[in-house]
């Protein structure tokens, strides 16, 4: 009889025990997971991190990508709305082709002055060129023009020879001394004005100053006359 109740009571310690055994070699198991994921993650966990990264790359991109949409479709979304402002009010309108009118104006004088500066720059190269080859080229070429085409000056007292020929009777009318007087006098100025021009050649002068010999030479020209006829010389005419 006392025999009976004792099978129970060890029963239930033999089934103690084993639930005891089992929950120790499952935290044991679990101790040692836990410890291989503390020293080093495997590959398959590797793969999973930068797969995850990469969706999180990809979503942020989309992301932005769906934000300049967004922006877009709303700026097309108030551009339609001014243009239909725009077809309704008559106004708006016609100041806007005004405003595209005076752009499109605005290009056109711009790409005008470029042409005329790309112009200007090349006559400034050839300009810069020619000054060049003139400073290079020797000077005493252009000096020597003027030199081979100077006459000898005169003696003083010689007269031309056109003057020392006696008068022949018969022959043609001899000249006055205020006709001889007046000769002399244009042959002295233009004699000055060849060597004034030597002289200019040979040193450059404004040309203000040859304009005022020649405006001379012409105004003494001009107060001395040679006259037509010979009404006003005195003498027996043949």
């Amino acid at each position: 009889m006392p025999l009976v109740p004792a099978l129970p009571r060890f029963m239930d310690s033999s089934r103690l025990d084993d639930e005891h055994k089992l929950i120790a070699r499952y935290a044991q198991r679990l101790a040692q997971e836990a410890r291989t994921m503390g020293r080093a993650p495997s590959d398959a966990n590797l793969a999973s991190l930068d797969a995850s990264r990469a969706q999180r790359e990809l979503i942020s991109q989309l992301e932005a990508k769906n934000k300049e949409i967004m922006r877009e479709i709303a700026r097309l979304r108030r551009q339609q709305e001014i243009e239909a402002a725009g077809l309704e009010n008559p106004a708006l309108m016609s100041e806007l082709r005004a405003l595209r009118q005076r752009k499109d104006e605005l290009e056109t004088h711009l790409a005008t002055l470029q042409d005329s500066r790309r112009q200007l720059m090349v006559q400034l190269e050839g300009l810069m060129k020619m000054l060049k080859n003139h400073q290079a080229s020797p000077r005493s070429t252009p000096n020597s023009s003027p030199r081979s085409t100077k006459s000898p000056p005169l003696p003083p007292g010689a007269v031309p020879s056109s003057r020392s020929a006696p008068p022949t009777p018969g022959g043609p009318l001899s000249t006055t001394p205020q006709q001889q007087q007046q000769q002399q006098q244009q042959q002295q100025q233009q004699s000055q004005s060849q060597q004034q021009m030597s002289q200019s050649y040979q040193n450059p002068v404004p040309t203000t100053s040859v304009a005022n010999v020649t405006n001379n030479t012409m105004l003494g020209t001009i107060q001395n006359p040679i006259p037509d006829n010979l009404s006003c010389v005195g003498g027996d005419v043949r």
